[in-house]
Formats: structure tokens, C-alpha cells, sequence
């Protein structure tokens, strides 16, 4: 019942098992925010590995892409 319901949270943001003590809710939001948290620190450094090129065919400056590139992946 235990990997039903941590596959039910990952697929419904719910917990089947959590009986009402909130816990389901605080486990959902934790891996919504490490995966927010690794999606950022991906994208950014693929934004740091593009040429000045790339950066003006996606209308983007390179000093903004720098800018964005170096922020710690907690930050928006």
C-alpha cells in the first residue's frame, strides 16, 4: 500500500495514505519544489552553453542570458 501511494502522489499530487494528517500534501509540495529546483539549475546551464548567436536568434541578450545563467537554482 506504502509504493501505491507514493506513485499515486506523483501522479495525482495526492495521498491516499495520509488518513487527514497533512503529511501526503507536505511530501507532494517537497518533490514539486525539488523538481522545480532541478528543472531551473538544468535550463540555466544549457542557457550558459549557448553562443551569442543562438541568444540572438531566440531574441534573448547575452548579458540577460548571463545574468539568468548565474542565479542559484533556488531563485527565480
Amino acid at each position: 500500500m506504502k509504493s501505491y501511494a507514493f506513485i499515486n502522489i506523483l501522479t495525482t499530487g495526492q495521498n491516499t495514505a495520509s488518513h487527514g494528517f497533512g503529511y501526503g500534501n507536505m511530501v507532494t509540495r517537497t518533490l514539486i519544489l525539488l523538481s522545480d529546483w532541478h528543472q531551473r539549475q538544468i535550463q540555466r546551464r544549457d542557457l550558459s552553453r549557448l553562443s551569442e548567436i543562438q541568444l540572438n536568434d531566440l531574441g534573448i541578450k547575452l548579458e540577460d542570458a548571463r545574468i539568468e545563467s548565474q542565479k542559484p537554482f533556488w531563485r527565480r
